[in-house]
């Protein structure tokens, strides 16, 4: 049975490298990017909602206030360009880093590494402390145990965690490692889903309900927008087939649940969506969701979103040819962007 360590040591193919293989090859090679303010609030909001114990092993509470949207930007470029070497402030490699983000606009270097200093000497210090855990600050921190706390605590959010049958099991942090077969390759894939619940009637499970835990930072309708900026469906389509390989020999998970699945299992996907202002909501995805996700298509707006056939199969031509300048699409296509747009004639006068 596969353990949570041995699952973060798989190299393999997750939501997150189609995600961003959708939005542009190169980023499967970048550097990785140190994470937002919203990323680390959800990352704090799902430890704190799913798995408290691990709190301390993947949190340092920094007694320092982070830095404002400006001095993070130019905090994150500097961490780019110095990677482990940060501490003590490397003043070469700030500048380099000002350069690019400009902060103050025509301030002098000077003005700008003692303000740097002031906002982020402490911060460094802490995060040389920390290691590999992400540093996060105690207002942050405080925020997030409250909405955690909401979300566990409400009463719709209980229900759809909770099996509807007296067998039934909710599993949070579920690990899947499993394979995707497509034009007779086999690509090694790996999902972590964040809240599963068998719901278990004679010995099998009728269904799968599987729940994601999303922040967002605006109302509900930034949700939406975030949905289809980070291409949600993709995720959706792919926990959806991480559930479905479990039928399979060649498929591995984190609890002892495969002699579960058949291939009747009916399988759900939720969004839980919380936000700062407002009590939390679910979003249970569609079978368009799912189609999107899976298939792709053409948003009401005209931009294309690729599904997990068309990202699986570039995703192998890229690791093939070892060629990330342009999508294989737009590359076969001599550089061309196809523009689709929908719209409602006007009547003929």
């Amino acid at each position: 049975m596969l353990d949570k360590q041995s699952y973060e040591t798989i190299e393999a193919v997750n939501y997150s490298t189609l995600s961003k293989l959708s939005r542009h090859p190169r980023l499967l090679i970048a550097p990785r990017a140190a994470p937002t303010a919203g990323q680390r609030m959800g990352s704090l909001i799902d430890c704190l909602m799913l798995t408290p114990e691990e709190f301390d092993t993947k949190f340092f509470v920094s007694t320092a206030k982070l830095p404002a949207e400006a001095m993070e930007n130019l905090l994150n470029e500097y961490l780019r360009l110095v990677g482990d070497q940060y501490y003590p402030i490397n003043e070469d490699a700030l500048k380099t880093a000002n350069d690019v983000i400009r902060l103050g606009g025509k301030w002098k270097f000077d003005t700008v590494l003692e303000k740097f200093k002031d906002a982020c000497t402490t911060l460094l210090s802490e995060k040389l402390e920390a290691g590999t855990k992400l540093v996060v600050d105690r207002q942050t921190t405080d925020t997030a145990s409250f909405l955690a706390t909401r979300a566990k605590t409400n009463e719709f959010i209980s229900n759809v965690m909770s099996p509807i049958t007296p067998d039934g099991l909710s599993l949070n942090q579920l690990a899947i490692v499993w394979n995707y077969d497509i034009a007779g390759i086999s690509i090694l894939c790996k999902s972590l889903l964040d809240n599963t619940v068998l719901h278990i009637v004679d010995g099998f499970a009728k269904k799968v309900t599987i729940n994601d835990v999303k922040w967002t930072s605006g109302d509900y309708g930034q949700f939406l927008q975030d949905m289809l900026e980070w291409n949600y469906p993709l995720q959706t389509a792919m926990y959806t087939l991480a559930i479905g390989s479990l039928i399979s020999e060649d498929s591995d998970c984190s609890a002892d649940i495969k002699k579960y699945i058949t291939p009747e299992t009916e399988i759900e996907f939720n969004f839980v969506v919380i936000t700062r202002d407002y009590e939390p909501l679910i979003y249970p995805a569609s079978q368009s969701v799912l189609d999107l996700g899976v298939n792709g298509g053409y948003l009401f707006n005209g931009v294309k979103k690729k599904g997990v056939l068309q990202l699986m199969q570039e995703y192998i031509r890229h690791k093939e040819t070892g060629y990330y300048d342009y999508p294989w699409d737009i590359f076969d296509n001599q550089g061309k962007v196809d523009l689709h747009v929908n719209y409602f004639p006007m009547p003929k006068l």
